[in-house]
């Protein structure tokens, strides 16, 4: 019997990374692995022996020409293709009778207080429709898995009895010498720019910071739904400071991202509502203090943080913020601690635990 894969749903960031590095670190397997998916994800994804992957170009489409595919062809295309359970790596989807497993990646459905800031709109419609599956794929599921305690202690409220787990994603060893910066500070912020990543907090939290140093922040990241409000505020905020710019990059593949690492001198994460962000582990991974919320999973991932600030608090965040520019040691001392924390986390660890949790199900 064979076990199969929803990557469907997965268009970015994460999901696709962490597919990847399941995928990646199984050096051997006794059964046939299938993955459905689109052909960016597909083509992400190494080649294995033991792996097949299926792509169609409706996978291309929208969300409701997909959904359609799933609701009404993916069961039959389970049953072609002898499979004896499916991990659905978006965490919803449509089985049958076929075990499913459901991996939970996405906080925001969940949210009534982040969702506020999105208003009355079609994406709000969407989140809305997401939690129905999510909660109808949960009750159906034989197992889930969530990527943080956090998760798991927030929405498994009512399904005391479903098996589930906590796998953590992993992080990639780095070997670097990072460029220290006297004369300026040099801060990255990798986010899309969506509401709830709370940009638009950050910049009104910037003005009239006492600092001699001069500081660059650089957004990187894709497009999201507030993205031109943020470009205006950005070059509303420029023309207003002299010691601290902050310049829009937009998105970067992971090798031109890492000189931009290599460049700095810490992290910033303004977003209140993740599950466990990837981008942390990565920050962490090349010795960079964090300034960011002490919420959600954050305090799980890094632990022990002296630039943690209080979520949606101007002045939490501008003190902080000068402590980071100002403090050369502490920032060493907290990147230090953060690279050591970093190495808990691992791809391989992390696909041993998915499959081993497979197998239990099976």
């Amino acid at each position: 019997m064979n076990i199969a894969f929803d990557a469907i749903n997965i268009k970015s960031g994460g999901g696709i990374k962490h597919i990847k590095e399941l995928i990646n670190h199984k050096k051997n397997y006794n059964k046939k692995i299938i993955i459905w998916g689109n052909k960016k994800v597909l083509d992400e994804i190494p080649n294995k022996k033991f792996l097949k992957k299926i792509y169609k170009p409706i996978f291309e489409r929208n969300y409701f020409l997909t959904f359609i595919w799933k609701l009404f062809f993916f069961q039959k295309a389970l049953k072609i293709n002898n499979c004896s359970i499916v991990v659905l790596l978006a965490g919803w989807g449509f089985s049958g009778n076929i075990k499913s497993i459901s991996v939970f990646q996405n906080m925001l459905p969940y949210s009534k207080k982040e969702l506020k800031k999105y208003n009355f709109s079609i994406f709000k419609i969407k989140m809305f429709i997401l939690k129905q599956l999510l909660n109808f794929s949960f009750k159906k599921s034989s197992g889930i898995i969530f990527l943080s305690n956090y998760a798991k202690d927030n929405i498994l409220r009512g399904l005391t009895n479903k098996k589930s787990t906590v796998i953590a994603h992993g992080c990639e060893k780095n070997r670097f010498i990072r460029k220290v910066n006297k004369a300026s500070i040099n801060l990255i912020y990798v986010s899309n720019t969506d509401p709830y990543k709370n940009h638009l907090f950050l910049i009104n939290s910037l003005y009239n910071l006492e600092i001699k140093q001069m500081v660059s922040i650089y957004f990187v990241g894709e497009k999201g739904i507030c993205h031109q409000e943020i470009e205006d505020n950005i070059i509303k905020f420029n023309k207003k400071n002299k010691k601290i710019k902050i310049y829009f990059i937009g998105p970067l593949k992971y090798k031109f991202l890492k000189s931009f690492y290599l460049k700095s001198d810490g992290m910033i994460f303004s977003s209140t509502c993740e599950n466990f962000p990837n981008i942390i582990l990565e920050g962490m991974s090349f010795k960079l203090p964090i300034l960011c919320p002490n919420v959600g999973p954050l305090n799980e991932i890094i632990g022990k943080n002296d630039f943690y600030y209080n979520a949606n608090n101007h002045k939490s965040l501008k003190n902080k913020m000068i402590k980071l520019i100002k403090d050369r040691i502490l920032r060493k001392k907290n990147g230090h601690r953060n690279f050591i924390s970093a190495k808990k986390f691992n791809w391989s660890k992390t696909s041993t635990q998915t499959f081993n949790f497979i197998e239990k199900i099976l």
